[in-house]
């Protein structure tokens, strides 16, 4: 993860080489060095959302916690919209089924068990992986099963 005074300084030069660039915006964008910074910009927020995530859902799974907090929830939210800013699907399918699947659990009035702690925890591994890869320049689909498990 960049420390957030890189990750400022690193937001600042992007804007101001948008701003001072030659050609269109979308020209600008595609000049070298851009793509990999905007990649770095997504996975340090896309961190920033995971380790929050993970840590609460290990809370919720050892019974300190009830649920996710809304912040988590918000997270996961802002996270699929970062990841179809990016083209990335499978990332943005899987925040999707992931932020249905706390939402759900955040709203129940009744105990909880620890089915739907776990299946988010599956989900959110899966996200870690998905993740892992995508700064390891692969792309995957996410799994079917962990899917079909944040569906149910």
């Amino acid at each position: 993860m960049i420390p957030d005074s890189r990750r400022l300084d690193l937001e600042r030069e992007l804007l101001q080489a948008l701003q001072q660039g030659a050609g269109t915006p979308a020209q600008r964008l595609m000049a070298p060095g851009f793509q990999e910074a905007l990649q770095q910009l997504f996975l340090d927020q896309s961190d920033a959302v995971l380790q929050p995530l993970l840590g609460e859902l290990s809370a919720w799974q050892a019974g300190q916690r009830s649920g996710p907090s809304a912040a988590v929830l918000r997270g996961v939210r802002r996270l699929s919209g970062l990841a179809q800013d990016q083209r990335l699907d499978a990332i943005r399918t899987l925040c999707d089924a992931l932020y249905l699947s706390l939402n759900s659990a955040a709203n129940q009035t009744t105990s909880l068990t620890s089915a739907p702690a776990a299946d988010c925890q599956q989900g959110a591994e899966e996200l870690a992986r998905l993740l892992f890869l995508y700064a390891a320049g692969q792309r995957r689909e996410a799994s079917t099963e962990v899917l079909a498990r944040l569906q149910r």
